[in-house]
């Protein structure tokens, strides 16, 4: 039971009280009634005043524990020409986008995997799980846990949709991504076959941007030049320095 109704139940058997063992007239205790009704209204305001604030404070505290616009923007890529002009993201489009990669944490984007030819949704889907299983085998790490998969984009005769495929665990995310390349030793289908995060639009948007940025430094003699990180780097890492194998390995399709 709610604290405003504990009180109005309180309030309400004290005045039977009253009325059950004294001579008040019928006009007195229409005036209590009327005294209590308006300490009940008036409670109930406070109540909801109270709520109100409570919640001003969690909406603050959730919205001061969440990333700032710089931290969520340390991923993606920076500007590398003087006059380019970066986009400040309002603080609901900073929570927007990160609610959008939180929802795409433990997706990858699989290009160029050779379709069904059958038009029964049930064996398209089992085929792809089968092919995610056959690449993993391929880059020698075992067996992954599939959620589920699905195709994207518009059916072009000749090309595969892209495959995204919805892990179970972030590790064998981590493990896909980072074996990638190992397809590349492989001849026919697999060869052609890549792997990718599944990124935000917003990431996608910069991404363009730092590959046409790459493309201008390399034709102005520039090289040796890859994406890493959201920033354009030398493939040559520095003496004793670390490196993320996942994000590494899903830049250097860019190189």
């Amino acid at each position: 039971m709610s604290l405003v109704c504990k009180v109005a139940t309180y309030k309400m058997c004290k005045l039977l009280e009253k009325f059950n063992g004294s001579k008040d007239t019928q006009s007195t205790v229409d005036k209590q009634i009327k005294v209590l009704q308006t300490q009940l209204t008036d409670l109930a305001a406070k109540m909801n005043d109270q709520i109100d604030s409570r919640f001003q404070q969690l909406e603050k505290k959730i919205t001061t524990n969440l990333p700032s616009s710089n931290s969520v923007m340390q991923s993606l890529p920076s500007a590398h020409e003087p006059d380019r002009t970066v986009t400040v993201m309002s603080a609901s489009q900073v929570i927007n986008e990160y609610r959008d990669r939180e929802s795409r944490k433990l997706n990858i984007i699989l290009h160029n995997v050779p379709e069904s030819e059958s038009t029964e949704s049930t064996t398209r889907i089992t085929h792809d799980t089968h092919a995610v299983a056959d690449i993993a085998d391929k880059i020698g790490i075992g067996s992954v846990d599939v959620s589920s998969t699905v195709r994207l984009g518009k059916i072009i005769e000749g090309r595969s949709q892209l495959l995204k495929v919805h892990l179970c665990n972030l590790q064998h995310k981590r493990l896909l991504l980072s074996n990638a390349k190992k397809l590349k030793g492989f001849s026919g289908v697999h060869q052609k076959i890549y792997i990718t995060p599944d990124l935000s639009l917003k990431e996608r948007q910069d991404n363009k941007l730092l590959r046409e940025e790459l493309l201008r430094r390399k034709r102005n003699g520039e090289s040796e030049l890859m994406i890493r990180r959201g920033q354009i780097v030398s493939k040559t890492p520095p003496v004793n320095s670390s490196m993320d194998t996942t994000q590494a390995v899903a830049d250097q399709q860019y190189a």
